[in-house]
């Protein structure tokens, strides 16, 4: 399985503009800036898609064309530039988002576990989600997601590297987004899950 990095990755594609039927380049690319904008790129359906996470406003952002959705709201005690987790805000790269001829996108969200003062149980921790983006209509929207790193929950994906910016042990197995864990709750050894059909829960090999 490959391990491929969430803070900086680049996976181009060439997307046809249905209006000018001008050649778009798409990049699928995160880059954290300084002001705490963490943006992502991906090309489908020829519109290029584009997740920006918002510090200022603790929230993420979906740009389809010209067309801005919110697709979350961050409470801000619960920031993940706090413990460091936006680095993983965005799309996963074009070779892993095997859904995309379902109109599925996947991206990542990230949020603080604990909105304390950072002392205790998980007061540094993260919790991380897939999220599953459905461009099929004609305003996208989050479908479901799952659950696939947590403090709270014991969860984390082999190899992750968060000072890095490494989501860890992904990859297409077939036609389906695989996971490989560290730990998975009470599951021995280093489990391995594929998702299921409904994008809603993950099943063990």
């Amino acid at each position: 399985m490959a391990t491929l990095g969430c803070l900086v990755f680049f996976s181009c594609s060439i997307c046809a503009d249905a209006q000018n039927l001008s050649l778009v380049l798409a990049c699928a690319e995160n880059l954290s800036v300084p002001e705490g904008r963490v943006v992502s790129t991906l090309c489908a359906k020829g519109n290029s898609y584009r997740i920006t996470y918002e510090r200022k406003l603790t929230q993420i952002v979906l740009m389809a064309g010209k067309r801005k959705t919110i697709l979350q709201k961050i409470p801000a005690q619960y920031d993940p530039a706090l413990v460091g987790s936006e680095v993983f805000i965005g799309f996963l790269p074009e070779p892993l988002q095997p859904y995309k001829k379902q109109d599925v996108l996947i991206y990542v969200s990230a949020m603080r576990s604990n909105g304390g003062g950072g002392g205790g149980q998980c007061g540094a921790g993260s919790e991380i989600h897939l999220n599953f983006l459905d461009i099929g209509g004609k305003v996208p929207k989050t479908k479901s997601r799952i659950l696939v790193g947590s403090c709270m929950d014991s969860i984390e994906i082999l190899d992750q590297n968060m000072s890095a910016g490494v989501m860890g042990d992904i990859s297409v197995d077939g036609n389906n987004l695989s996971l490989h864990f560290l730990n998975y709750r009470n599951l021995e050894g280093s489990p391995v899950a594929k998702v299921a059909p409904d994008f809603t829960r993950l099943f063990f090999e």
